[in-house]
């Protein structure tokens, strides 16, 4: 999520100069964060069930009974929330306070950059 976020510079800076607020970039930055992490807790919700399925199935020999719950996989969707929010938290927060002129100042020096350079395919 963190290099999401670091690769999505310049994209924060058109956000601000559209008039977003810093707040309305962290709470974009942050469902992102969000959603994909539920996205990613609904898959091991699915692949637990499929494991569990497999595991439980008679003339294995578990010692154990296994169950997939709704109440397991709620509490599974739940950290996978809390593990997204947290973990777009922290790098969401540097590009919402960064300034606007620095991603737009690195753009255009990589524009002139690459104008400077004549093309490899062109013949003195």
């Amino acid at each position: 999520m963190a290099m999401s976020i670091r690769e999505r510079t310049r994209e924060v800076a058109v956000l601000r100069t559209l008039g977003f607020t810093r707040e309305n970039i962290l709470k974009l930055l942050l469902s992102e964060s969000i959603a994909i992490s539920l996205m990613g807790g609904l898959v091991g919700v699915a692949l637990g069930t499929l494991v569990v399925k497999a595991m439980s199935r008679p003339g294995i020999g578990l010692p154990v009974s296994l169950h997939m719950t709704a109440a397991t996989a709620l509490v599974v969707m739940l950290v996978a929330a809390v593990v997204g929010l947290v973990s777009g938290l922290i790098p969401s927060y540097r590009p919402r306070t960064s300034a606007l002129s620095t991603p737009c100042a690195t753009s255009a020096d990589l524009s002139r950059k690459i104008r400077a350079r004549p093309h490899p395919a062109v013949l003195p």
